[in-house]
């Protein structure tokens, strides 16, 4: 069993219509960055680290060449307030797939050690007849 296949599973069919095209074109990208973004934790922090370092700096620019700052303020935690919420997004994303994968992974480890106990129980259940047979 695989556990990709289990988390990702396949599509059967290829969409037949330009909306059905559009939107599993899109489904392709998000799945792909999905899996980038669980592969490359630390490139996705670097990323976004220096997104809040780029938009502070033009905050900071703006602001000392604006006539108005309270309106490049709002704006300015307009967009950080996106940008936090589009990281949220993407470490839940992470975090709720990695989930999955320990569970599922815990799952297939907990039926493999259930079949080696029952074999270790037949084998241990054999040893005891065959010790039983030789002390007669």
């Amino acid at each position: 069993m695989n556990v990709g296949d289990v988390l990702y599973p396949k599509r059967k069919e290829s969409p037949k219509r330009f909306c059905g095209k559009l939107l599993w074109a899109l489904e392709k990208c998000s799945h792909n960055f999905k899996h980038f973004s669980l592969r490359n934790k630390y490139s996705i922090e670097i990323l976004f680290i220096l997104l809040y370092f780029i938009e502070q700096a033009i905050f900071i620019y703006m602001i000392y060449s604006a006539k108005d700052p309270l309106k490049i303020t709002t704006y300015f935690v307009l967009i950080l307030l996106s940008t936090m919420a589009i990281e949220k997004m993407l470490m839940e994303l992470r975090f709720s797939t990695l989930k999955e994968y320990v569970t599922i992974k815990l799952t297939s480890d907990e039926n493999l050690l259930r079949s080696l106990s029952n074999e270790i129980e037949k084998v241990d259940e054999q040893l005891k007849e065959t010790k039983k047979s030789k002390n007669r």
